[in-house]
């Protein structure tokens, strides 16, 4: 869990926590969902998150090493 406080803490650097509505830490594993914002995907892609998919119900999931991010409607 340690290493998962570290990774938020550093994200917190780069990018508005206020984004989103929920964060977890599951070890070093961060999960953080939030809702879809067209510039919060601009900053996430600017931080190297790839796309994983755009489901039908209309999430986003985008990923970065141990970092999981979920965007809705």
């Amino acid at each position: 869990m340690e290493k998962g406080l570290r990774i938020l803490n550093t994200l917190s650097k780069l990018i508005d926590l206020n984004n989103f509505y929920v964060i977890e830490i599951w070890g070093k594993e961060l999960k953080l969902q939030g809702y879809y914002k067209p510039e919060l995907i601009v900053e996430l892609k600017k931080l190297k998150f790839f796309l994983l998919e755009i489901d039908e119900k209309g999430f986003i999931n985008l990923k970065r090493n141990y970092i999981s991010v979920v965007l809705t409607k």
